[in-house]
């Protein structure tokens, strides 16, 4: 699992901060996200999650923005052998980020997209690389009524498509957003 948070972090890095998006007053208010998570899906339950995201939210509530995911999961999976195996995932999604008119310190928000999925060791598929949709809805809390930190509770459903590897993937997440 160390690996996969390596990984993680260092993906993380690569599209962090930098010049290259400020280029533009709407690009350069974008955001960076942190989050840790437990899997809820019923035949998994013993998934934990990390993420690193970045964003560019829409100004105007109601119209879309950009979000851009890092993860890495460890979830474990009943097979038709009746036996748990331990899963890890390492993935990048790309979301349309659609923000709720704010309602003083708090506010929701949904988010939909594609997503690349890796499993470095698959029982079935061994080193597997796949393709799938993730869709998502969260709601958050401002830590300070002038602006600051957002504390947030996100809820994911993420359908990973392939034959040996379809799996389905529900993290709860706590979030803090900059």
């Amino acid at each position: 699992m160390s690996d996969v948070v390596l990984l993680t972090l260092t993906l993380a890095l690569l599209v962090g901060p930098g010049p290259t998006w400020a280029q533009s007053k709407e690009l350069s208010s974008r955001f960076y996200s942190f989050a840790v998570g437990a899997d809820l899906y019923p035949p998994t339950f013993h998934g934990v999650m990390v993420q690193a995201s970045v964003g560019w939210p829409n100004a105007r509530p109601g119209r879309f923005g950009v979000r851009l995911d890092v993860f890495a999961e460890r979830f474990e999976r009943r097979f038709a052998t009746s036996e748990f195996k331990t899963l890890d995932v390492v993935g990048i999604r790309g979301s349309l980020l659609r923000q709720s008119k704010s309602r003083g310190t708090s506010t929701f928000y949904h988010t939909v997209g594609p997503a690349v999925y890796y499993f470095p060791r698959h029982p079935r598929a061994g080193e597997a690389l796949r393709f799938g949709a993730s869709a998502g809805f969260g709601f958050a809390w401002a830590l300070h009524h002038r602006g600051g930190p957002w504390l947030s509770l996100e809820g994911s459903f993420d359908a990973i498509f392939g034959r040996d590897t379809q799996h389905v993937l529900a993290p709860l997440s706590l979030r803090i957003r900059f």
